[in-house]
């Protein structure tokens, strides 16, 4: 084969090698297509700005697409728009409204959100016993922050009876699952108020519990 033959082989290859730069992205045909989960996801990319220019504007109008159809993840992640104010004027009581959809089909970042809304009246009155019932579904599903919170409200009595004892278990296996340092912090507070027997009792309800969670 002769050298121009060569060369013009070689320059089809290369031309057939590079995509065309009309050429559609996957996953927002998908999303275009009514695809939830494609249209949650594409919501998320234009959030982190990941493979495509960071838009806020988009990524609510693909998330509300999908949140529409009852995907849950892009239910919680427009919640959290609207509780920070991104993209949408602040509105509190709009992020509770579609965490309770997100959270009734066990989300549960969603589940953590609504105990944190409910502990602190944010967005709803405030309810330590609704907060409790959050935290523990939360709490259930392994979240750390969740277990953290559960039990210093079982340490306080706030919304649960009080129970240093059940409070001790789960802010123990918070600490174990690796929540933040204010939690080591309350699980020694809560320590130094119980007998070596109440500890020996909370550290055994501590490890049935993650025996429980680790089984879901």
């Amino acid at each position: 084969m002769s050298k121009p033959i060569l060369l013009l082989c070689a320059v089809l290859l290369c031309a057939c090698s590079k995509p065309s730069g009309t050429e559609r992205d996957p996953l927002e045909a998908k999303a275009e297509q009514g695809d939830a989960k494609a249209q949650c996801q594409l919501g998320v990319k234009f959030t982190s700005g990941d493979g495509v220019a960071k838009d806020d504007a988009k990524a609510r109008e693909w998330f509300q697409k999908a949140a529409d159809q009852g995907d849950a993840k892009a239910q919680f992640n427009l919640g959290l728009m609207h509780a920070k104010g991104i993209s949408v004027p602040k509105d509190e009581a709009k992020a509770v409204e579609w965490w309770q959809k997100a959270a009734a089909q066990e989300n549960v970042h969603a589940q953590l959100g609504l105990g944190l809304m409910y502990a602190k009246g944010t967005g709803v009155a405030r309810d330590e016993a609704k907060a409790a019932e959050w935290f523990q579904k939360a709490a259930d599903q392994g979240d750390a922050k969740a277990q953290c919170s559960l039990g210093a409200l079982y340490a306080d009595g706030k919304g649960v009876p009080r129970d240093r004892v059940r409070a001790y278990a789960w802010v123990n296996l918070a600490v174990t699952n690796g929540a933040e340092k204010s939690a080591a912090e309350l699980k020694e507070k809560i320590e130094k108020t119980l007998t070596s027997e109440q500890k020996a009792e909370a550290q055994k309800l501590s490890a049935e519990l993650a025996k429980k969670i680790s089984k879901k």
